[in-house]
């Protein structure tokens, strides 16, 4: 079996063996992946990382009305 199809073995970066994270949404509750690159790019700005999903991110971003804020 392969580490992607075994769930007791996390995922690993193939340069630097890093494992990506699981985040539990605080909006949604679901959970997500956070890659490495992800972590990093949040990083490098100097941001914390994200603590909502993608999708929740998005619909924060655009407000009630649904239009961009």
């Amino acid at each position: 079996m392969t580490a992607s199809t075994t769930p007791d073995i996390p995922i690993l970066c193939a340069r630097c063996g890093a494992s990506a994270d699981t985040i539990v949404c605080r909006s949604c509750g679901q959970s997500f992946e956070l890659k490495l690159s992800t972590r990093s790019w949040f990083a490098e700005r100097g941001w914390s990382a994200p603590t909502r999903c993608a999708a929740c991110r998005r619909k924060r971003r655009k407000g009630p009305t649904g239009n961009p804020a």
